[in-house]
């Protein structure tokens, strides 16, 4: 055969073959995509849970920052004797401990979980 410069039409066995590749290649991607698409989603929900529940331990402390501003300027008017006062105090302070305390074992608990796999 002579060499022509032309390229050869491709026969129907061989066009079957490339066209079987591109498409094992497409379906590759394919899945590849879906898999970061779902890595990606599943990080985001992680992160926006852990977020809330963070958030919603700030929040009950700074409630108790608040309230106890509050005494504080009632007390400063005089409006509150001193003996009211500490004694709001000390109530507010101590559930703020229990609550810390109790957080701090939620969080040891759920790290204990965490290395034995549960």
């Amino acid at each position: 055969m002579p060499v022509t410069g032309q390229a050869e039409p491709l026969g129907a066995e061989a066009f079957s073959m490339l066209l079987a590749a591109e498409q094992t290649v497409y379906q590759a991607w394919s899945e590849a995509i879906i898999w970061m698409a779902s890595i990606a989603l599943a990080f985001a929900v992680g992160f926006y849970l852990i977020g809330k529940i963070r958030g919603a331990f700030r929040q009950s402390d700074r409630e108790a920052g608040i309230l106890l501003d509050n005494f504080r300027d009632l007390h400063s008017r005089g409006e509150l004797s001193d003996e009211e006062y500490r004694t709001i105090k000390s109530k507010l302070a101590s559930q703020l401990r229990e609550q810390w305390k109790a957080d701090d074992v939620r969080r040891s608990e759920g790290a204990e979980q965490g290395r034995r796999g549960v």
